[in-house]
């Protein structure tokens, strides 16, 4: 079709494009066959819009005999076992004479499946059957039902969005008006209004007449999708034809100006430049900041009105990742909406804060807002003063005024002379928790001592709820953590009264953990639901801002990493692969962010340091290219494969070059680099683990003396000046020590060292635990990184860990006995008393960064590795023996919690950071939980009984045969759940390191063999998996020197100890390798 140029504006290139192939857009007079041709039209359009995600759970409901909704719900979960989500009550256009559920259903499953949203959207009463009146009670009451049902929506009762496209930008206004008016304003957290149709050209304000220009300015006949007499011509249908009625007045509330828009909640509006009502937004967005309301706009330059419904590849993903990003702006605006009331905010009331509108009944809202700037301007003159006063103090002095802001005390208090409480006194001295506490002239009083008994790790429901007590069995496995949805998550303070109290649908297939009150002291942790945390919300927000930038990130506030203080320049280094001192600071950044924090084997602030110094004995030449060699398979997930495998390979080869003259040289950095290199081989699937790289380490570290106490003196010696060196030693040598009894209870190995470092660990420094960690390449969410905390408490799990290790290879070898059970028991005591004496500052996973996670992961792992074997003391234990029974369930109990606490780390921390890196450390925790829930899936029906005992016949018997009848249940069970969740996080982390495709194809052999039946989303993984890696015949993989057949011992330890003899399923797997090409 021929469209001429618009006002000042062109019609986009790919518009014109796709517009000439879809010839002239007719608009039929009848109104029956114009509501057909609209409808065929977007059906059409959306045959060839990008696909999205097949397993969105739609359904159908009849709300009442008028009205019918669409329910959308994202992937991969049960609706009524998913936590609480954001509802999106969406309302279509159509010009209130066209348009039903089927017309925008692709745009409501994107934001589901973007979003991991529910979506209700309303097929409301058109014209002629209903006027506007009608269509207005029709959405009303579809968002009561919506509001109603949030129980069985799963939906979160504060993030309810009423959201409308053209039309139905009326119709969602109207709505969200009378619920302010009828005093229920705070059930709407949010408004959507794509391109409104909701003001009439002769209706606009008259203040705001002067900024509604596209009706005239836009050529009113030139318009492809509704032009200026189809505007009119809607508005006449429906007998809307200024001047109105009070009662027409509340159905399009822009007409009254800034005075009907208060108390409306924060609005995220999209217009198009060339739409005839592209003003109509521009009116809307000013009268909503002049009564106060948030409000967000974005205009498409050179579109039509409804461009996003056509196949527009450039311009529909910028709109669908904005379309998600607002919704997640509006859901953000919430934590600081009120409605507005008059003389009290009564949603602030019901959340128990003060509220800026709080007044006398006869002070104006513009009275108090002055009260309340003239208060802010007194705190902020203070706090200015107080900034003033550090920056010109000497350092005693400027130190003692931070220590007391630290403690509490009122800036006023402060400015006016001497502290009111001696501060050098120890039971007055600050801590963290304390900043910015008290009340002008209150005293600081310092908190109560940590008692021995601790809560578990915290995990972020929508309610605060240990871990352990959602292990009880009380509750639903997947209720209080939501299946994958994607990125990130932002969260809300607010009252967990105002959520539904949810039923219980569905109870865990497995047994509970509800502890022993034997003379075992297995501890069960506190069930109570008293301390809540805030719902969580997912968007596409992060994974939309994944884009390469020339140069590095503008660094975070302080306190921040060392390395964005570092001085590092490429030429310094005589590296010939890289022009960029950016781009190194870039990979560098990529493996101390991501992948160092879960090992933490060496000093990282005296490392970046030697950064900047162009090397030391702890970091050199080598250190650097191997760093650089495995960085670069994280830093690929953000920038072209090529370049990444390019850089990746030069310093692969520039390292191992290097290690051939550096590998008898006993410094702290060929340590570092051969422990690094070794974890390169390792996650690309070409060597055996631990490699000679692992051993010559711990070699390395024994000549230099770590582990021998006679050297202690010499060693650690921290005289004047040498004070960081003897540190970073002490860090190294445990963090080696730690590190290969990692991989050694990780890989079924003999642990390389037997006795800890002669050194006390080092204790936390709380410099390096207030440092920001936040998810690069993203600046946002920034989280305390507490990575010192994390090293001491991994240092003394690793400890006890190092000999439940030596003690697992001692029963692996021979037959377990009664007395390997109580060495493993005692084993188990010193973990659970490990557990409880955590620092409080690593109780809580909300918010918290992946090696948090990776911590209690590896707890876990250990104390499943340490008890499995003994799930059925009767193979191993006389009858006679009178503790049997006890010791049985005891072990049966510990090891069922930590599978399923194994399981909720996994999901957590999928959730907290989709579409980003996973550390290497998380593939250990995937597979086992992959092969657990393996075990409890159905085979095929026509699978053959193996004979009785036989080898295959000990290791089929993990899999249970299946009816027909069960195993679309058994399809739909947690174990499925999981095992499709773990799957595409393996999935996702194939990108980056070439062993998790090998790991996949194993896991699918398991599968085949023992006949199980796959869920449709994990038979899609292996077609995926198929198509890109082995089809392709792994092109992924970067060449190498090392040609080494790669064992992959699959931990295949079921939770019976006749399941855990799988020999044959280990060997097989023992025979896979990967060659060079």
């Amino acid at each position: 079709m021929r469209i001429k140029k618009v006002a000042d504006g062109e019609y986009a290139p790919e518009w014109l494009e796709y517009s000439n192939t879809i010839g002239e857009l007719k608009h039929p007079e009848d109104l029956l066959e114009y509501a057909k041709a609209f409808k065929q039209r977007f059906i059409d359009a959306a045959q060839v819009l990008p696909p999205t995600d097949p397993c969105i759970i739609v359904k159908d409901e009849q709300i009442n005999s008028d009205v019918k909704v669409r329910v959308y719900h994202p992937a991969s979960a049960d609706p009524s076992e998913r936590s609480y989500l954001p509802c999106l009550v969406f309302v279509h256009g159509g010009g209130w004479i066209a348009g039903d559920l089927d017309t925008e259903d692709h745009t409501c499953r994107t934001v589901c499946g973007d979003m991991g949203a529910v979506v209700v959207s309303v097929g409301y009463r058109l014209f002629p059957d209903a006027k506007i009146s009608t269509s207005i009670r029709d959405v009303g009451a579809a968002f009561d039902w919506a509001y109603e049902h949030a129980e069985s929506l799963g939906a979160d009762v504060e993030s309810y969005i009423l959201w409308g496209s053209s039309a139905g930008c009326a119709l969602s206004l109207a709505t969200a008006y009378r619920l302010g008016k009828a005093g229920q304003g705070h059930k709407v957290a949010g408004l959507i209004t794509m391109g409104p149709l909701c003001l009439h050209p002769q209706a606009v304000p008259e203040q705001y007449k002067d900024l509604y220009t596209s009706h005239t300015a836009n050529d009113p006949t030139s318009h492809p999708i509704i032009n200026a007499k189809d505007e009119l011509a809607g508005y006449a249908r429906q007998d809307c034809v200024p001047p109105y009625t009070d009662e027409q007045k509340t159905w399009f509330p822009v007409t009254l100006g800034s005075d009907g828009m208060k108390g409306m909640p924060p609005t995220f509006i999209i217009n198009t430049e060339l739409e005839i009502m592209r003003d109509t937004g521009t009116v809307l967005e000013a009268e909503l900041k002049d009564a106060g309301v948030a409000v967000r706009r974005e205009v498409y330059r050179g579109l039509p009105h409804y461009f996003w419904q056509f196949p527009l590849r450039k311009a529909g993903r910028v709109f669908r990742e904005s379309l998600v990003e607002g919704v997640d702006w509006v859901l953000a605006q919430g934590e600081e909406r009120c409605d507005g009331s008059r003389p009290t905010c009564s949603t602030c009331t019901k959340k128990g804060i003060p509220c800026d509108y709080d007044a006398d009944p006869e002070e104006t809202p513009l009275a108090a807002m002055k009260r309340k700037y003239a208060s802010l301007q007194t705190q902020s003159d203070e706090q200015e003063q107080l900034l003033a006063l550090l920056r010109s103090d000497n350092e005693d002095d400027a130190f003692h005024v931070f220590r007391r802001i630290r403690a509490g005390e009122h800036a006023r208090n402060i400015l006016a002379g001497p502290p009111t409480t001696h501060l050098d006194h120890p039971a007055a001295q600050p801590g963290p928790e304390s900043l910015g506490a008290g009340a002008p002239g209150e005293p600081f009083r310092p908190t109560r001592r940590r008692s021995r008994s601790r809560s578990p790790p915290m995990l972020p429901p929508p309610k605060r709820v240990p871990i352990e007590s959602l292990l009880s069995g009380s509750a639903p496995l997947r209720r209080h953590l939501p299946s994958f949805q994607p990125p990130t998550t932002r969260t809300r303070e607010t009252d967990p009264s105002h959520k539904p109290q949810r039923e219980t649908s569905r109870r865990l297939s497995l047994p509970g953990f509800a502890g022993s009150s034997e003379a075992l002291a297995i501890r069960a942790s506190p069930t109570g639901l008293g301390d809540m945390q805030p719902p969580l919300r997912r968007s596409r927000s992060l994974a939309a801002g994944l884009r390469v930038r020339q140069g590095f990130l503008d660094p975070p506030r302080r306190p921040q990493h060392h390395l964005f203080n570092a001085d590092m320049r490429v030429e310094d280094w005589g590296i010939d692969y890289m022009d960029d001192s950016d781009v190194l600071r870039n990979v560098i950044a990529s493996f101390l962010i991501w992948d160092h924090p879960t090992w933490s084997i060496f000093d990282e602030e005296a490392s970046c340091q030697s950064l900047s110094e162009g090397g030391s004995d702890l970091v050199n030449r080598f250190t650097l290219h191997a760093i650089i060699a495995f960085a670069s398979k994280i830093h690929r997930t953000f920038v072209s494969d090529q370049i990444s495998f390019e850089m990746e390979q030069r310093a692969f080869r520039e390292a191992e070059r290097l290690w051939q003259t550096e590998q008898d040289v006993a410094i702290e950095a060929n340590i570092i680099g051969a422990l690094i290199l070794n974890a390169y081989l390792a996650c690309s699937g070409k060597h055996r683990i631990p490699s000679h790289y692992m051993r010559h380490a711990v070699v390395l570290a024994q000549r230099m003396g770590l582990y021998d106490e006679a050297s202690l003196a010499n060693v650690y010696v921290a005289s004047p000046g040498k004070e960081r060196r003897a540190h970073s030693r002490a860090v190294l040598a445990w963090g080696l020590f730690a590190h290969q009894a990692y991989f050694c209870c990780a890989f079924n190995e003999t642990p390389l060292l037997k006795a800890p470092p002669p050194i006390a660990i080092p204790s936390p420094q709380s410099d390096e635990d207030d440092e920001t960690w936040f998810p690069f390449p993203q600046r946002f969410p920034q989280k305390r990184s507490l990575t010192s905390t994390r090293f001491t408490a991994r240092a003394s799990l690793w400890r006890i860990g190092n000999e439940c290790v030596s003690l697992y290879r001692q029963y692996a070898e021979r037959p377990a006995s009664a007395e390997h059970l109580l060495h493993a028991f005692a084993l188990y005591e010193r973990l659970r008393l490990w557990h409880d004496d955590l620092d409080s500052k690593l109780s809580s996973l909300y918010d918290a960064p992946p090696h948090i996670f990776q911590l209690y992961t590896d707890y876990h792992r250990i104390v499943t590795d340490l008890l499995r074997p003994f799930m059925d003391a009767s193979l191993f234990v006389k009858a006679t023996w009178p503790d049997r029974e006890r010791y049985s369930t005891a072990v049966r109990e510990a090891c069922t919690s930590s599978q399923r606490q194994i399981r909720f780390l996994m999901q957590e921390l999928d959730r907290q950071f989709p579409a980003l890196p996973l550390p290497l450390g998380t593939v250990n925790p995937l597979v086992t939980v992959c092969y657990d829930a393996l075990a409890q899936l159905p085979r095929h029906v026509d699978a053959e009984s193996p004979s009785s005992g036989s080898r295959s016949s000990r290791a089929s018997s993990s899999f249970h045969v299946s009816s027909a009848s069960d195993n679309s249940r058994a399809l739909d069970s947690d174990e499925s759940y999981y095992l499709c969740l773990c799957l595409r996080m393996l999935h996702r982390m194939c990108k980056a390191f070439t062993i998790c495709p090998i790991i996949l194809q194993g896991i699918f052999q398991v599968a085949r063999r023992q006949r199980v039946e796959l869920p449709a989303e994990a038979r899609q993984i292996e077609r995926t998996l198929k198509q890109t890696y082995w089809q392709s015949g792994l092109s992924t993989q970067p060449p190498g020197t090392v040609k080494n057949s790669l064992a992959i011992d699959l931990g295949l330890m079921h939770l019976h100890a006749e399941k855990a003899r799988l020999d044959s399923l280990i060997l097989e797997t023992k025979q896979m390798s990967i060659e060079d090409r």
